[in-house]
C-alpha cells in the first residue's frame, strides 16, 4: 500500500471525534444498529470501553482522516444499560427512514452474547469504502489481538453478515463458527478464533 496508515488505541473520546466515528460508521454500513443511536451514544460507548479496561477502540487514519476503526470488548455489555430517552428518539427517527434497523435492534436486545472464558468480542469493525482490499481491516485486526493478548484473553469472537470477511475469517484466521441466524433474511454469523 502506498499510503501511510497509522493507528492508535483511544484512551479518551469528546463528542466532536464521537460524531466522526459515528458517520464513518452511517456512512459505511447504514443499517448497523449502533450509529442510528447518534453520535452522544457513541461517545458513551466508547467511554464505556475506556473506562477500566473494558475494551478498547482502535482507530485507523490516513494524514488527519478516520478510515476505519474496530471496538473489541473485554466485559459484557448490555445496551439497555447505555440506551437513554434521546438515543431512543433519535434511533426511531433514523428507524423511519430503514425500517430493517428495528427487528436488528430488537435481536440484539433479546439475544446479548455469551461470555466465553477468555474471550473478547469484536463489536464493531469498520473501514470506509474508499480504503477497503488494501490491508487495513487486517491491521486492525492484528491491532486488536495485540491489544486482547497484553490483556490475557486466548480468542476473539465477532459477527458478520459480510461474506467476503466471513470467508478472511474462515481462511485467514481458521476461525469456527459458533452459531448462525437470520434477520429479515439476512444470514449472520458469530465466529471465534484463537490468537
Amino acid at each position: 500500500m502506498n499510503q501511510k496508515i497509522n493507528f492508535m488505541i483511544l484512551d479518551e473520546v469528546n463528542l466532536n471525534f464521537a460524531r466522526i466515528l459515528n458517520d464513518v460508521h452511517l456512512e459505511n454500513l447504514p443499517n448497523d444498529v449502533m450509529p442510528n443511536f447518534g453520535p452522544k451514544f457513541m461517545e458513551k460507548y466508547i467511554r464505556f470501553l475506556t473506562q477500566n479496561s473494558n475494551g478498547a477502540t482502535i482507530v485507523a487514519y490516513h494524514n488527519t482522516k478516520i478510515v476505519g476503526f474496530l471496538c473489541l470488548r473485554f466485559k459484557p455489555l448490555y445496551l439497555r444499560k447505555l440506551l437513554n430517552f434521546k438515543a431512543i428518539l433519535y434511533f426511531m427517527n433514523s428507524s423511519r427512514k430503514k425500517p430493517r434497523l428495528i427487528l436488528n435492534l430488537i435481536h440484539q436486545l433479546i439475544n446479548t452474547s455469551t461470555k466465553i472464558h477468555h474471550t473478547c468480542e469484536i463489536d464493531f469493525f469498520v473501514v470506509s469504502k474508499n480504503y477497503t482490499s488494501k490491508g487495513i481491516g487486517k491491521d486492525l485486526l492484528a491491532e486488536a489481538e495485540n491489544c486482547a493478548k497484553k490483556k490475557s484473553f486466548t480468542s476473539i469472537s465477532t459477527k458478520t453478515k459480510n461474506r467476503r470477511l466471513l470467508e478472511f475469517y474462515l481462511r485467514v484466521k481458521l476461525a469456527s463458527v459458533v452459531s448462525t441466524y437470520s434477520i429479515n433474511g439476512q444470514k449472520y454469523t458469530n465466529l471465534r478464533w484463537k490468537i
